[in-house]
């Protein structure tokens, strides 16, 4: 049974000051500097019982508060930059019975009061989102579609680089999705949805979340339990890809996946030495030579 805890906003656009740090190519670079340096993950959720600071901090992984919280200390260490923790929907791809509208977190980076931006490594964006709250005109993000093989090497060629349209809007009425999650009146939002299926929308919202590990994470993590990593690297051509997938079930499978190719299963008491040395090359700078020990845990509770 999954529980919910209420999601927590306020406003943080009363508190912007004019940041003439703030452009495109910082936090590309900061993007980039996540990809190469973490991975999304559940593992230090469900295998240590963290939350995404400390998962992020001691196993360089973690889910998208995780993955947030690194571009947000990169651009305050680096550029002295502040940032926000904002709350989003998913896309329909993403979704799960269990999971509440709101189960995203992304970050807001407001250069003034006119001008904010927004990063979102856990959706592989390769730019950020621009909100000009003076123009509400379109416009396009770019993202990676990391679980989809790509088998072109000119990346004029690439067919796994998704154009994501963004509207922003301002709320007329509060948005209330459930009994846990209300969106205030007024509120300025992102509407997006990618180029290629225009009815399939979600929206990034200009409020700071609190505690999200509280309000998102923990619902997260409770009803998708089997935990997962998907560490990825940037290509010749700078973009982000798969480098393998490992994922441990509670039916006792191990499934897994070189880069982007198709994914394959295996019994975890007959998981063959040649895949678990495969699988610890991609993952041994984030398990921290646990690997073997969450095989063994799973052997034992599969068991029981």
């Amino acid at each position: 049974m999954v529980s919910y805890t209420k999601l927590k906003t306020r406003s943080f656009t009363n508190r912007i000051v004019n940041n003439p740090n703030v452009s495109e190519v910082k936090i590309m670079n900061a993007l980039e500097e996540c990809y190469k340096n973490c991975a999304f993950s559940t593992f230090p959720y469900i295998m240590h019982n963290m939350d995404s600071r400390e998962a992020i901090k001691k196993y360089n992984s973690g889910n998208c508060v995780a993955l947030s919280i690194y571009v947000k200390d990169y651009i305050k260490t680096k550029y002295g930059i502040k940032s926000y923790l904002i709350p989003a929907t998913i896309p329909n791809k993403y979704k799960h019975p269990q999971f509440l509208e709101i189960s995203h977190v992304a970050l807001a980076i407001p250069k003034n009061k006119e001008l904010i931006y927004v990063a979102d490594p856990a959706f592989y964006f390769l730019n950020p989102l621009k909100m000009d709250l003076t123009d509400f005109s379109p416009t396009i993000v770019f993202s990676k579609s990391i679980y989809s093989r790509e088998y072109m090497s000119d990346l004029k060629d690439y067919t796994t680089i998704d154009r994501i349209v963004c509207q922003t809007k301002k709320l007329t009425n509060p948005k209330k999705y459930n009994e846990y999650q209300t969106i205030p009146k007024d509120t300025i939002i992102s509407e997006v949805f990618y180029q290629n299926d225009p009815n399939d929308k979600w929206n990034y919202f200009l409020r700071e979340v609190v505690k999200p590990d509280k309000s998102i994470s923990d619902f997260y993590i409770q009803a998708k339990n089997e935990p997962f990593i998907t560490p990825v690297y940037i290509d010749k051509n700078g973009i982000c890809r798969s480098k393998g997938y490992f994922n441990l079930t509670n039916s006792g499978n191990v499934r897994i996946a070189k880069e982007d190719y198709p994914r394959e299963d295996y019994n975890v008491y007959y998981f063959p030495n040649d895949k678990i040395m495969e699988i610890d090359k991609i993952t041994r700078r984030f398990f921290k030579d646990n690997l073997m020990k969450y095989l063994e845990h799973y052997k034992k509770i599969t068991k029981i």
